[in-house]
Order: C-alpha cells, then sequence, then structure tokens
C-alpha cells in the first residue's frame, strides 16, 4: 500500500445501536467509546429485507442480494426443486479482501457467512467464535485454524438451541459468550502484535447470540412463557394419547411449561410410565399415512458435528416443505 498506516475494522454482529451508544455514553463500554473518539464510527444500512442470511455477504461482495444471490443459510434451488446450502459452486459471493492482490496484507477473523478461505495476500480465520456457521471451522493458510485451537482453544460458541430455555441455561449461555469475546479478544490482539498487516478485519457476534435470547419483557406482568403442557403429570389428564410408533408429541425442557416449536415423531413403540414419556410429553397427534417417509427420516445418514464430537447431524437435511391442517381428530 502506498500509505503507511494501518486499517482497523471491527464489526459488532446484529448488535442494537441504540444500546451500544446508550451504554458507551454511561460509561459501560469505556474500550469501544476509547476507539471511536480515536477512529471512525458508524451504523450500516441493511439489506436484512432481503432476509437476515444478505446482510454479511452485501458488506463483503459490495453488491445487493439480487446480485451475489445469498440471503440464507438454506435456500431454495430451482434447478434441483430442493433446499440446498449455499456453496460457491452456485453462488458466487467472493470477499473483497480476497481479491486485493500483493498490494495490501489483509488478515480477517470470523466475518460471518463466508465460504472456507481460499489462497490469498493474508491470513483468515472462519467459523472460530461464530454465531453463524455454514461450514466447520477453517482457516488460510490451512495449519493456522491449527495454531488457533491450540492456543485459544475450540470455537468457544456452542451450537444454538432453538426455543425458549430456562434461565440456567441462559445464565450459561451468558457466561459462555462472554467468555467467547475474551477468547476472541485473545486472538485478534496476538494477530495484530504478531503478525504482518495493512487492514485488520473482525467482528464479535456473541452479540448477534444474545439478541436471539436476552431481551427485557415490554411489560413485566406479560407471560411469555409457552402454553401450559398437556400431559397428566401437568395435571392434565384429558390427553390419553400413548407414544406409539407414528404419534407427533412436543419437545421440552425440564419445565414442564417450556414446550414452543420443537416436536418429535414417534420411530417405535415406547409406551407406558417406565419409557418416560407417556404422561410427561404432550403428544398431540399421529401420522395417517407415509409411514415410508418416517422410516426414510429415521435412516438418513448421520454425521458427527466436527464442533463439538458428540451430536449426530443429517448428512442432507431433512426439510418440511410444506404442511396442511386437514381436521381436528378426538384424542384417542
Amino acid at each position: 500500500m502506498e500509505s503507511s498506516k494501518k486499517v482497523i475494522a471491527i464489526g459488532l454482529d446484529a448488535a442494537e445501536p441504540s444500546l451500544i451508544e446508550k451504554w458507551m455514553a454511561e460509561g459501560y463500554l469505556k474500550n469501544l467509546a476509547a476507539l471511536r473518539s480515536q477512529g471512525a464510527y458508524g451504523t450500516l444500512s441493511s439489506s436484512a429485507d432481503w432476509l437476515v442470511g444478505s446482510t454479511w455477504p452485501t458488506f463483503y461482495t459490495g453488491t445487493l442480494p439480487g446480485n451475489h444471490g445469498f440471503y440464507h443459510y438454506l435456500q431454495w434451488r430451482n434447478d434441483k426443486m430442493d433446499y440446498d446450502r449455499p456453496n460457491p459452486k452456485w453462488i458466487s459471493a467472493i470477499p473483497f479482501w480476497r481479491e486485493l492482490g500483493d498490494s495490501c496484507k489483509v488478515i480477517a477473523v470470523d466475518i460471518p457467512l463466508t465460504f472456507p478461505p481460499t489462497p490469498f495476500n493474508g491470513i483468515e480465520i472462519s467459523g472460530w467464535a461464530s454465531h453463524d456457521r455454514i461450514y466447520p471451522t477453517s482457516s488460510f493458510p490451512k495449519e493456522k485454524i491449527g495454531w488457533v485451537i491450540k492456543n485459544f482453544g475450540k470455537p468457544p460458541i456452542s451450537d444454538e438451541v432453538g426455543g425458549l430455555q430456562e434461565m440456567s441455561e441462559l445464565l450459561k449461555l451468558k457466561d459462555e459468550l462472554i467468555n467467547a469475546n475474551q477468547k476472541e479478544t485473545e486472538l485478534i490482539t496476538s494477530l495484530i502484535k504478531n503478525e504482518e498487516w495493512d487492514l485488520f478485519l473482525c467482528c464479535f457476534t456473541s452479540t448477534h447470540r444474545g439478541g436471539h435470547k436476552f431481551w427485557t419483557l415490554p411489560d413485566e406482568n406479560q407471560d411469555i412463557t409457552n402454553v401450559k403442557g398437556e400431559f397428566s403429570e401437568n395435571g392434565f389428564s384429558q390427553n390419553t394419547l400413548s407414544h406409539k410408533r407414528g404419534v407427533i408429541s412436543m419437545a421440552r425442557s425440564s419445565d414442564y411449561d417450556s414446550a414452543s416449536s420443537q416436536f418429535f415423531i414417534m420411530h417405535a413403540d415406547r409406551t407406558g410410565p417406565e419409557n418416560g414419556l407417556d404422561g410427561s410429553y404432550a403428544a398431540f397427534g399421529m401420522i395417517t399415512e407415509g409411514e415410508d417417509t418416517l422410516d426414510a427420516i429415521a435412516n438418513t445418514p448421520v454425521d458427527i458435528n466436527p464442533l463439538n464430537g458428540d451430536v449426530e447431524l443429517p448428512k442432507k437435511d431433512v426439510v418440511i416443505k410444506s404442511f396442511m391442517k386437514y381436521a381436528d381428530v378426538p384424542v384417542i
């Protein structure tokens, strides 16, 4: 570069600007306030109206969603008539720092929703402390991610849990996100001090996960917990539907009233109190046809999740493309 000045750009993923500015003014975010006073600060217009996943690809390609075509972690493909995860083979969304050439040495850390790094003039860490991961943690040079894990640990942000969670789980998440920020800061500081660079890009994504899970009730008297669990152990004796093959039931945490949008379908009979389902989970429906589809879902090939080593994930996403309510059927 012609100028000897270095540039650092820090992103706060999905952070609410009004809160950041309020807390800086109140003295809670002193480091951010100091950076703002010494550099440049601003908010970016968002392309989230084209679905939330389009925002970062719009930033790093400099084009609108209609051009780069990347707007969600799961997208419809007309050529396959199916959903698919974004892939560089059919979406061209190349981050600008990978195309700056020899004149500018760049380090990029955890910029959300990027495809795995390809060779360029610099260092890139992808998906290490990220809220959104569309690919396993990776880096360029390839061996750099091994150095990150050896010195700073495994990815510090776990996979997101959908739906409402108990307070104890949210407190654990709070500690996890604070630790993730500290680990990310240590990594970034080490790279700044020990590597050569002209442009340094980094993003903290704990703000995104926190935005999904932490908020103030609009009315402290308003109850936003889920509907009371309708099963006998919870005082609802009318539900006598047993957990036989094909029965659909609501998933929940240890809180009886925590079921919201997640459900499971029984692939085999697990009836009776000794199996821990009848009378303890709210069964609400059953499949009447298509048991071959149920078997196909159960037999879907799986991989071990590389981020934690113990969670099985389908090699191909199992997607409900549509549903229709036919009629209300009495519980039998």
